[in-house]
């Protein structure tokens, strides 16, 4: 076995072992130690993809031209190698799909431990090792092509599934409760999912009285750090990654963001896609032209004369004439 994909194995197995201890301190311990052993299965991934004699040039953070028969040629430069970041982006450019969600929610309690001081209790750290499962079993079976049972060991493995099907049931309850609301936006209602808790991140939301229809009446509660809130709370942190298609074409081909700041409820939740608010309903009046009757939803209704946009210049420029 090489020795990252070793160290990664190793890292996985006592990270399991800490998580199962009753041992509080070995819990901080798990979070390092899973954090640490999801990386380098990604790293032995791009070390596996890397051309031969390239000196594993998609693990290194560094590269260097070299002269090699005539021709020049990329190889990898230096020790260091890529971090979380760079390996979400090598990850996207060589068209390797992965649910990145595990990892983050790791990565922010791993930062919380080692660069502040961490307040939070057992139970937040838990659900995102338990989460964790997810990502690992993806990484061994899907993208190292291996037999997780083989690669981590009967013991290690036997955790993962325990846990994961612990948190999988945990999940589809906290998601049932969620089905019968009348969700005001139809994109958050095709993306249950992404809801996470504006508290901890996790994805363990419930509604606290399931029978609930109504969205504007709602109210959450997570069942990973217990914090309560109401639906305009729940959709303003959540509708980044529900529209995240969206504000990444915007940012990256320079066309306007999806949502706004709601006339209504002042939260960054009006999907103008949608013409309305996710997070409380609210929809722009819609207003007749006074010169061609067009319908239009301006916001500049009453600085342009009660007219659309186009009127409204032909007017303008006539005036000047």
């Amino acid at each position: 076995m090489h020795t990252i994909l070793d160290n990664a194995v190793q890292s996985i197995q006592i990270g399991m072992e800490d998580y199962r201890s009753d041992d509080p301190r070995r819990l901080l311990s798990a979070v390092r130690n899973v954090q640490a052993g999801i990386l380098l299965l990604c790293k032995e991934q791009l070390r596996r993809l890397s051309p031969p004699d390239s000196e594993e040039i998609l693990l290194r953070l560094k590269m260097r031209p070299v002269q090699r028969n005539g021709a020049i040629v990329m190889v990898g430069d230096g020790q260091k190698t890529v971090d979380q970041f760079q390996i979400k982006e090598r990850f996207k450019q060589l068209g390797i799909a992965v649910d990145w969600k595990p990892l983050d929610r790791l990565t922010e309690y791993r930062n919380d431990i080692e660069h502040y001081r961490f307040i939070g209790g057992r139970e937040p750290l838990s659900a995102a090792i338990a989460g964790s499962a997810k990502i690992i079993r993806e990484l061994v079976t899907e993208v190292l092509k291996s037999d997780p049972r083989e690669l981590l060991g009967q013991p290690c493995w036997g955790v993962l599934l325990d846990t994961e099907a612990v948190f999988d049931a945990e999940f589809a309850a906290c998601r049932e409760t969620l089905a019968a609301i009348a969700w005001y936006s139809p994109e958050v209602a095709r993306s249950l999912d992404d809801l996470v808790c504006p508290m901890c991140a996790s994805a363990l939301v419930a509604q606290t009285y399931p029978a609930n229809t109504d969205q504007t009446s709602a109210d959450f509660h997570c069942r990973s750090c217990g914090a309560r809130f109401c639906s305009v709370e729940l959709i303003e942190n959540a509708i980044g990654q529900v529209l995240y298609a969206d504000f990444y074409l915007a940012m990256t081909d320079g066309g306007e963001e999806p949502v706004a700041e709601c006339a209504n409820c002042a939260a960054e939740t009006f999907v103008f896609a949608e013409d309305q608010c996710a997070a409380c309903g609210y929809s722009r009046p819609i207003h007749h032209c006074g010169d061609c009757g067009l319908e239009f939803v301006d916001d500049d209704f009453e600085r342009q004369d009660g007219r659309c946009v186009v009127c409204y210049l032909a007017s303008e420029m006539a005036n000047t004439e």
